[in-house]
């Protein structure tokens, strides 16, 4: 799995006539944020794209590799964690293993599986790892 894939996601942000901004996310083209400023734009950004995934998790939606980011996108990175994350999940989906099947296999309480797919928490890499090799998928990172 090439976890570069779910890493970069780029957004449009457009400046308005009031000059405020919207921002739009090219993966999910009803995913909609104003801001009032440019930087509170790029903030918003990350949340937006960080809210969506986290969405699709809730509704055991497969996460797409993002688009191609096109002149002018800001992307928003997403840190090694979430990429995992996103990878993990659509393993889940893929294979149809359920929060519990996985916590079960893990040895830890069901609602943990939750807290620990949510993009804006911080996971520890070991359990990632873990989850991985209960799925039967090994994790290897190269550069």
């Amino acid at each position: 799995m090439d976890i570069s894939k779910y890493k970069f996601y780029p957004v449009k942000i457009m400046e308005n006539p009031d000059k405020t901004f919207t921002i739009q996310t090219r993966n999910w083209e009803g995913a909609i944020s104003e801001a009032k400023t440019l930087e509170e734009a790029k903030k918003m950004a990350i949340d937006l794209v960080t809210d969506v995934i986290n969405s699709l998790f809730d509704e055991n939606k497969l996460i797409p590799e993002a688009v191609t980011a096109q002149k002018d996108d800001f992307v928003v990175e997403l840190n090694l964690d979430a990429a995992l994350k996103i990878g993990l999940k659509n393993i889940m989906i893929e294979e149809r293993y359920r929060k519990a099947d996985l916590a079960k296999g893990l040895g830890i309480a069901p609602q943990r599986i939750t807290t620990f797919l949510n993009l804006k928490k911080s996971t520890n890499l070991s359990f990632i790892e873990k989850a991985f090799a209960y799925m039967k998928r090994p994790l290897s990172i190269s550069a």
